[in-house]
């Protein structure tokens, strides 16, 4: 890994000077993200950035959550966004919730990756960061290529690609497929990805076309109540199952860049973009017998409410349609379309005699969004299956049938200027407005009707100081904002809690999130002879968000709401070191995050064993947020034996971090682990080559993920009485995997 500081804007590669740029990135190239054999932009991060954390809250290994310095891209709802994602300088935020969909970005195709800290050029969202990703074209990348693989728990992948440039004419193209049982029982994922470029490039013009589109399978199974897991670490039932994701996606880009003269650029990004999804969950259902007529279902509200359970045609349901164990198959379908562009002007000409790098840019983007939400009254058997009873139900309480229509409009002007006082020091001053819009248009109702403006200006000033030839320090402040999305502004009434994913009932004010962040440190090159490298980089940082959203749990099972939660502070320190010659490449990365609440907080925590008889706790300042472990140090080493044969591993150990839905501290934390993995590759000749790996090399028993939940009214015949009620629930990090492969290139 090259530890390089780059990419200040979206549009990667705006010419700026790496060591001029006054905040920490991470640019881990095309070799890099195939390091292990297969391209995987979620292996990459999770192996060797120092501050990226996975959790597991869906279940599924190509659905994480993905954390950096704290905050979190994930493609669940429930949790509030903090990390800004492009790919070739599009936004692929989903318009609906901001989350981001990892499975539909096409690994063969990545050409580059470049994550950096908070920065406001990268607008909405961006309150830990960013992650940029370029792809190839036939420019950057010629020759035809196909591998496959196979493995543990039913693993077959395959793709190829296939790149060609003519003249000033190129074209790249590329298919893969993925396919596993998946390593817990009832756990299968498939998928298919496609990525196209057509480009003409000829002196200062640039024009390409790209097109990506899948269509994929994905099943999880929600965390696992933590006795189950320990005497049955792959069988064991997770808490919703069913539990599955039809992603599908067809995006259609432009990219233009054009040479003005006199130092001028333009580049533009044009797209529009289909995205459908599908949720299944089976759950815990809040539907039980009425109090004054028990042959019959009522769905619970809050203070003890009950409100008759109707099916679609206005009849009472009958408490038979649950069975022995009620439960309910909540579905939720999401269809947006979604459009939008950016421009972006960039200067170099010297400013006053001194070097000055200029950037003016805008974006827009526009999403339409129909969600549909329902529950379908059902039964637990014996194997924790859930099965439907063909009603589909509706009351006035926690469960609702949904059909809401949304539009967001997201909009924004940046500037950054960067002027060198002198040839080693540099001043970096941006600032951008962003303007949100959102409407929503309950199809069933008033109820969920609303109109939301958002703006707000973020500055930006840094510097840096290159005071040795090898060594620059750097200091930065960067303040960004991330505005509710309509999920959660749907989302943000205690009284009426919503499954997450699934019912959205009300629609209460949320403030926005405004992000404050300090950042400062010292990077450099060391040359080593025998064309050995060492880079490094060590950063100090602090980032205070205000009015930070949270997602509070309900005292009805399986709900909860979002609301604003004062501020939060994350804070902490970035060691990371790499060195590279012919033979060898070795990386030892280290970081420190301290994640606290820095406003005392009374929060809803029903399952919580220390809330009140409210169901209520209370969070003091400095208390630790859940899901961030504090401590996490990854190594790594690769070493070229022969001409033909190279081998490495990796190694990462990460401390203990608290549980969700316990922001008071006061329950045991999930403990940290430490796992190992290593990974081969031998060269047969003629482009032809051998690789294989083991993840989880001592099959070592760990979990990235842990809650407080209740599974009471939920079958478990595994366990002595069959139940299990208020439990602590784990999500389950994979045993050990083997993973063999070919990839042949012309």
């Amino acid at each position: 890994m090259e530890i390089v500081v780059t990419g200040s804007t979206p549009l990667l590669g705006s010419g700026l000077d790496a060591n001029k740029v006054p905040n920490a990135a991470y640019v881990f190239s095309r070799r890099d993200l195939s390091r292990t054999g297969e391209p995987s932009l979620i292996g990459t991060l999770d192996s060797w950035a120092g501050s990226i954390n996975m959790n597991a809250t869906i279940g599924n290994p190509n659905q994480p959550d993905v954390q950096f310095r704290g905050f979190t891209a994930s493609p669940l709802q429930g949790l509030p966004q903090g990390l800004a994602v492009y790919q070739n300088g599009i936004r692929i935020n989903e318009a609906f919730g901001d989350t981001v969909n990892w499975d539909l970005i096409p690994m063969v195709a990545m050409d580059s990756m470049n994550l950096t800290s908070s920065n406001p050029v990268f607008g909405f969202n961006a309150l830990g960061g960013a992650v940029a990703l370029e792809m190839k074209n036939g420019r950057t990348w010629q020759g035809a290529a196909a591998e496959a693989s196979t493995g543990s728990f039913g693993r077959l992948n395959a793709s190829a690609e296939i790149g060609k440039r003519w003249d000033d004419w190129s074209i790249y193209a590329a298919v893969s497929r993925m396919g596993d049982s998946g390593w817990r029982e009832r756990m299968p994922s498939r998928g298919v990805q496609i990525y196209s470029d057509i480009g003409y490039d000829a002196g200062g013009t640039s024009a390409h076309l790209t097109i990506n589109a899948a269509d994929n399978y994905l099943v999880g199974t929600g965390p696992t109540p933590e006795a189950l897991l320990a005497l049955y670490p792959r069988t064991a039932p997770g808490l919703n199952y069913p539990a599955y994701n039809k992603n599908r996606l067809f995006m259609i880009a432009g990219q233009i860049s054009q040479d003005l003269g006199s130092d001028w650029r333009l580049d533009g990004r044009f797209y529009t973009r289909a995205f459908r999804q599908r949720l299944l969950n089976g759950n815990v259902t809040s539907a039980s017998p009425c109090a004054d007529d028990p042959g019959y279902f009522c769905s619970s509200g809050t203070n003890h409410a009950e409100f008759p359970l109707y099916d679609t045609r206005g009849r009472r349901v009958p408490v038979s349609a649950g069975g022995e164990f009620p439960a309910e198959l909540d579905s939720a379908n999401t269809r947006t379309n979604s459009r939008g562009g950016s421009l972006m002007l960039t200067n170099n000409a010297p400013l006053f005699g001194h070097g000055n790098h200029l950037v003016i840019g805008g974006s827009f983007d526009h999403g339409n969004t129909t969600f549909a939400a329902g529950a379908e009254i059902g039964s637990f058997d014996l194997d924790r299956n859930t099965h439907g009873s063909g009603l589909e139900v509706d009351s006035q309480g926690a469960i609702r049938q949904v059909l809401l229509r949304t539009r967001n409009q997201y909009g924004g002007f940046y500037i950054s200027d960067t002027f060198d006082i002198t040839k080693r020091l540099s001043l970096t001053v941006s600032a951008r407005y962003n303007i949100a819009d959102l409407r929503l248009r309950d199809q069933r109702g008033s109820l969920l009707d609303g109109d939301h403006r958002f703006t707000r200006f973020n500055p930006g000033v840094g510097a840096t100081w290159r005071f040795l030839d090898s060594t620059t320090a750097y200091i930065n402040y960067a303040e960004t904002n991330r505005v509710p999305t309509a999920a959660e502004l749907s989302c943000a009434d205690p009284e009426i809690p919503c499954t997450m994913a699934s019912f959205f009932m009300s629609d209460p004010p949320l403030e926005q999130v405004v992000s404050r962040t300090w950042e400062g440190g010292l990077r450099g090159e060391i040359s080593t002879g025998r064309n050995g490298r060492i880079s490094w980089n060590g950063s100090v940082f602090r980032t205070v968000n205000s009015n930070d959203i949270l997602e509070i749990a309900s005292g009805i099972p399986g709900r909860g709401y979002f609301q604003n939660a004062g501020r939060t502070r994350r804070q902490g320190v970035e060691i990371n070191t790499s060195y590279r010659d012919g033979k060898w490449r070795l990386f030892a990365n280290y970081s420190l995050i301290d994640a606290t609440y820095r406003s005392p907080l009374t929060l809803n925590s029903p399952f919580n064993p220390f809330a009140d008889e409210d169901g209520e706790i209370f969070v003091q300042v400095g208390n630790s947020i859940p899901g961030v472990p504090k401590h996490r140090l990854k190594l790594g080493v690769d070493r070229v034996l022969t001409d033909k044969w190279s081998i490495g591993g990796s190694v990462q150990a990460v401390s203990s971090q608290v549980l969700f839905q316990d922001q008071s501290n006061q329950t045991p934390r999930l403990p940290g682990y430490a796992v190992a993995s290593i990974h081969s590759a031998y060269a047969l000749g003629s482009g032809v080559q051998l690789f294989g790996s083991v993840n989880n090399l001592f099959d070592r028993r760990y979990s990235v993920y842990g809650t407080w939940t209740d599974a009471s009214g939920v079958p478990f015949p595994q366990l002595p009485g069959g139940e299990i009620g208020v439990t602590r629930a784990f999500g389950a990090a994979p045993p050990r995997a083997f993973v063999i492969g070919i990839k042949v290139k012309r």
